[in-house]
């Protein structure tokens, strides 16, 4: 059977999982982790295997199995290094067209050796028409790790200097105007031991403020599909796909999700941007393997931080109001 090794803060600390969880949202993802693999078809090849699962396969994780004698399903942490860098997203989506020209223009990727104050107030300088977009001023996003809590807004300068050994310790940065949002979404996919890849579903996201993942939210299409049952869902779908096929090709093996969002161009026209690859489980992931087989037609909402399963919304909170960004108070987790 396999052996769990949910370490959900490897991103930004490679340690072991605590042998008991802080808050209730960590409680709640390490059983909805336990459902998808030991209960969904499309984890069936786990089922009666003797391996190590982990949320994110690090050095620390191979450690653990090779501790234990068996493999770490999945792809080698060096691997899995590469594809999790938010430049690797950058790149493939420059390399296939994916962005238009001013916001391509407008995104700067800096490596750990090239990171200073200097290099990053020099873009706080610049107006928030330079990169052709209506947005508010620029964010600098570690390479690896939560984007939405490791984030610098480059209009605090102040704040700039202080951050620069949390960006280098997580590779460098991307330098990205704060675009004017209109919808998150994600698309959940699992790359099989032969490089092929199937889509599980797709999701909206509800995120806070600063972008940090909250809950997500499906309706299941006729075909019994998690969708995220909104405008984007045929360009997500392609575009995710693009993304991961190259991670694929690089040696990239089991679950991984693609964060997007739609945003107001500078024509004042909505557009959608791939955003990262998450080169392991997202909680996003789980909510799309746990709708399945689900009632069609029904809007569906995975939020850890109150049930490790799913809650039926019918596009409604329990009190009635609209779902809106920000409505799920969560935990600090990983998105």
């Amino acid at each position: 059977m396999p052996l769990f090794f949910p370490n959900f803060a490897a991103e930004e600390r490679d340690v072991a999982p605590p042998p008991a969880w802080p808050t209730p949202t960590l409680t709640h993802l390490d059983a909805a982790l336990r459902s998808c693999c030991e209960g969904d078809r499309s984890f069936a090849d786990l089922h009666g295997r003797d391996v190590v699962v982990a949320w994110l396969n690090t050095a620390t994780a191979a450690g653990y199995a090779d501790a234990r004698g068996v493999p770490l399903w999945g792809a080698p942490p060096s691997v899995v290094d590469v594809v999790h860098d938010k430049a690797f997203c950058v790149a493939v989506a420059r390399a296939h067209g994916l962005w238009p020209a001013h916001l391509d223009a407008a995104v700067h990727v800096i490596d750990e050796g090239a990171l200073s104050a200097d290099a990053l107030l020099a873009l706080a300088q610049l107006p928030p028409t330079a990169a052709g977009l209506p947005h508010r001023g620029f964010t600098a996003k570690p390479r690896r790790g939560s984007a939405g809590r490791g984030r610098v807004d480059l209009r605090n300068t102040a704040a700039v200097p202080g951050a620069l050994a949390r960006l280098r310790a997580a590779g460098g940065c991307v330098v990205e105007p704060w675009l004017q949002r209109t919808v998150d979404v994600a698309a959940a996919w699992r790359i099989d031991e032969q490089g092929g890849f199937a889509l599980l579903g797709t999701s909206r996201a509800i995120v806070n403020g600063a972008g940090v993942w909250r809950a997500c939210e499906v309706v299941i299409d006729d075909e019994g599909v998690p969708r995220s049952a909104t405008a984007w869902e045929g360009a997500l779908v392609a575009q995710s796909a693009v993304v991961v096929s190259a991670a694929a090709a690089r040696g990239l093996r089991g679950p991984c999700g693609v964060d997007a969002f739609a945003f107001v161009d500078v024509d004042g026209h909505e557009r959608l941007r791939v955003v990262e690859l998450n080169a392991r489980f997202t909680a996003g992931l789980l909510g799309v393997v746990l709708a399945r087989g689900r009632a069609t037609g029904t809007r569906w909402r995975f939020a850890p931080a109150q049930v490790a399963t799913l809650v039926a919304v019918d596009g409604h909170d329990a009190d009635g109001a609209a779902p809106r960004p920000g409505a799920v108070d969560s935990d600090l987790l990983h998105e």
